[in-house]
């Protein structure tokens, strides 16, 4: 006969598919086994007061939780071990469905890394190579096997960033996880970055013509995002612990230092540390709204405390923006103090350099757009690219992708200051 840890293991592989709920639990749990006094209910009960309804648990957390619980164990030595399987084996994953507003999300139903598989249109071998389940990736020496494509992108007077792009297959992956199931999950109202019809001008707008505006941001967003926090994003989302796994392994990356060279080296270690931990990779489609989610209830908590203090709150990626009358001057210490306090409860850091109080008798800017009047490009932004479009225009050697994120600038610079964007789109034009 199995011993105590082995029953709790066969119970949890039994019991784990279906709703995570407790009545549908209990009489998974009452078809399962039969144990002398064992109340199938108050099991069931513990065990969702211990993971949470809606969220499913691993197999092995699942044993961890029925091995510790007290009930179960005073039942198994009154049977003196001897438990009576009714049913054995383990019954088929199950979606569990969201609570709330995510019920009404119309996302693809995979219960099993086979739906998956069929969801994407590859074999299961394929599936776990690019899901990456048995870590590989971190000590694959061939450059061709490699998932992203790794660019170092320096910046003026600050350490490079490392951007890592996945390559087709994998980005094809990627673009599908976005656009059937991140996009359909609304974020929070205070979200202003990749978030449809929101944008850094719809952001700037909220603080536009305030008395004093506060800027404050948060210090290597996309690597405080924990990935743990990003399983349980899905799991939110109904889907099992097998699949929430392989769907954060296709978002997730940690890369071998064997290709990132120089530029890694020269960081400080706990940088390093950072880049080369599992994490979402900046060049991958699905991290901005990844983490944009990861970040919902930081925005909730933030609502709450900037509505306390009769401010205006939003978030532009790790940008973070409160206004207000004059008051904020003399409150801005509590402030800080308190956000400070609310990011770290959240996994987030603040970056104290780049934190400012702006009155109206200084330049008030707003991820990168003067709001002390209307939204409006600084002059210094202005005449930047402006000497790049003369010197672009005045050389030799055209380049197509430069040519096409200049467009680009410049349409920004039309929807802030029509007059100001027509005189760059007339030097753009020169660019042949």
């Amino acid at each position: 006969m199995p011993g105590y840890k082995q029953t709790t293991r066969l119970l949890a592989a039994s019991i784990i598919g279906g709703p995570w709920e407790s009545g549908p639990l209990s009489r998974r749990i009452h078809h399962a086994i039969s144990l002398k006094g064992l109340n199938s209910e108050r099991l069931a009960l513990d065990l969702v007061h211990r993971f949470g309804e809606g969220r499913t648990p691993s197999v092995k957390e699942l044993a961890s939780a029925i091995a510790a619980n007290k009930h179960f164990e005073k039942c198994f030595m009154a049977s003196e071990g001897q438990a009576e399987w009714l049913r054995m084996g383990v019954e088929p994953a199950q979606m569990n469905p969201p609570k709330g507003d995510l019920a009404t999300l119309p996302l693809p139903a995979l219960a099993t890394s086979r739906d998956v598989c069929e969801w994407l249109e590859i074999d299961q071998p394929a599936l776990e190579w690019f899901a990456d389940t048995r870590k590989r990736q971190p000590h694959v020496r061939d450059e061709r096997l490699l998932h992203y494509t790794y660019l170092w992108k320096r910046r003026r007077g600050k350490s490079p960033r490392l951007i890592e792009s996945p390559k087709g297959k994998l980005k094809k992956f990627q673009r599908k996880i976005l656009s059937e199931i991140l996009n359909k999950i609304p974020p929070h109202e205070a979200a202003h970055g990749f978030a449809r019809n929101r944008s850094i001008i719809t952001h700037a707008l909220l603080h536009t013509e305030k008395e004093c505006v506060a800027s404050f941001d948060l210090k290597d967003f996309f690597h405080a995002v924990p990935p743990a926090r990003i399983a349980s994003l899905f799991r939110a989302l109904g889907y099992p612990h097998e699949v929430s796994r392989i769907l954060s392994g296709l978002c997730l990356h940690a890369p071998d230092a064997h290709y990132l060279g120089s530029p890694l080296t020269n960081l400080p270690f706990p940088v390093q540390k950072k880049i080369l931990s599992p994490h979402l990779p900046q060049g991958a489609p699905t991290s901005p709204a990844l983490a944009n989610l990861c970040a919902f209830r930081l925005d909730v908590r933030l609502q709450s405390l900037a509505q306390s203090m009769d401010l205006t709150y939003s978030r532009y990626a790790d940008d973070l923006t409160f206004s207000g009358g004059k008051d904020l001057k003399k409150q801005f210490s509590y402030l800080r103090g308190t956000l400070s306090e609310i990011a770290a409860q959240q996994g987030f850091k603040l970056n104290p350099e780049k934190t400012r109080l702006m009155t109206q008798a200084q330049r008030q800017v707003v991820t990168g757009v003067v709001v002390n009047k209307r939204p409006n490009i600084s002059r210094a932004e202005y005449d930047r690219l402006k000497a790049t479009l003369y010197q672009c225009a005045e050389g030799e050697e055209k380049d197509a992708l430069l040519k096409q994120s200049l467009r680009g600038k410049v349409e920004f610079v039309r929807t802030l200051n029509p007059q100001r964007g027509e005189k760059l789109l007339r030097l753009w034009e020169k660019i042949t």
